[in-house]
């Protein structure tokens, strides 16, 4: 080859991107994660509220008489409560993202910031009031429990907050890798 010929090509070269991918396998990926992170919460949504449901109901059907003994109750109500708001609220937020690439990419990256809100913050909504309401009705109750029970309840919760402890972390990162994914994906349209 001749110098000239070596020039021609390495002009070309600058002029177009170097790498390309399948778009309709990338979409087809992004629409996979969609769903998985939507499968989640939808489960972690409908888990919640019906265990959450069940709890007061079995604490009505114990026939609680004190103010206190509701307690636990309206607890386990609001935690209900909220999990159906949070979930009409991130369900609408996801009906604004358009069907292209890049909208499927950003109702990902939004449910995956859902999840990792959740998770960061269920030690405030869901677990402090159930232990602070759970412990208070142990306490105000006219027969003294066990030391067992009192271990058990105080364990289960400090589980539970050890177990909330890991889902931030999970989500954060796969939120990261979206926004590093759109990232790329906006530097080549910019290419192009």
């Amino acid at each position: 080859m001749e110098f000239e010929d070596l020039q021609v090509i390495w002009t070309d070269q600058d002029k177009t991107p170097l790498f390309a991918f399948d778009h309709d396998a990338m979409h087809r990926k992004i629409q996979s994660r969609l769903r998985n992170s939507q499968r989640i919460a939808s489960t972690q949504e409908w888990g919640l509220g019906l265990i959450f449901l069940a709890v007061a109901l079995i604490l009505v059907l114990m026939g609680q008489t004190t103010w206190i003994g509701f307690l636990p109750v309206a607890a386990a109500l609001f935690v209900v409560g909220r999990v159906w708001v949070r979930r009409q609220r991130r369900k609408a937020s996801l009906k604004g993202f358009d069907a292209s690439m890049l909208g499927t990419l950003n109702a990902a990256i939004a449910n995956e910031s859902h999840l990792y809100q959740e998770g960061r913050t269920l030690l405030f909504w869901m677990l402090l009031p159930m232990a602070t309401t759970s412990l208070m009705n142990m306490a105000a109750s006219p027969t003294s429990k066990p030391l067992w029970q009192w271990l058990f309840v105080i364990g289960s919760f400090v589980l539970g907050y050890l177990v909330a402890l890991r889902a931030p972390r999970k989500h954060a990162r796969q939120r990261t890798s979206l926004i590093e994914v759109r990232t790329v994906l906006l530097n080549a349209k910019e290419l192009q």
